[in-house]
């Protein structure tokens, strides 16, 4: 997946991506149900679980082009850049492509912790292949 941000509607981009793994932990949680002052389990009516994904739409494109805008503003990338000129910088982005691709919903978190926790955000580029 490029560094696109996609579609207000969800349907490509990272926003698909974050909105099809929020919705994939919530139904895993069963949270579009609920129990009735009877006892009874009862799931979300339609207009509800509509208004709900509308608005979980809007909040996986806030997320997408956050990350993405962020990325692009604080990632120093020149366009003389490349794997023989900076070897470190692309290996550091394709380990962290590899979690975004591989993780997803309740591990993507978590794998994100650990990875930046050992490989801190490069913030410089340098023709020598160090990433500072």
């Amino acid at each position: 997946m490029g560094m696109e941000i996609g579609s207000k509607s969800a349907t490509s981009g990272l926003t698909k991506q974050i909105y099809e793994d929020l919705t994939q932990v919530l139904e895993d949680a069963n949270a579009f149900s609920y129990v009735d002052v009877e006892g009874k389990t009862q799931v979300w009516a339609d207009a509800q679980r509509s208004e709900f994904n509308a608005r979980l739409k809007d909040s996986s494109y806030g997320y997408a082009k956050s990350i993405v805008e962020h990325i692009q503003d604080n990632a120093d990338v020149s366009a003389q850049s490349n794997v023989t000129v900076d070897p470190a910088f692309w290996s550091w982005l394709i380990a962290l492509v590899g979690i975004l691709t591989t993780a997803g919903g309740v591990t993507l978190s978590p794998a994100m912790v650990t990875f930046l926790a050992t490989n801190p955000i490069p913030t410089t580029l340098s023709s020598t292949g160090s990433v500072s």
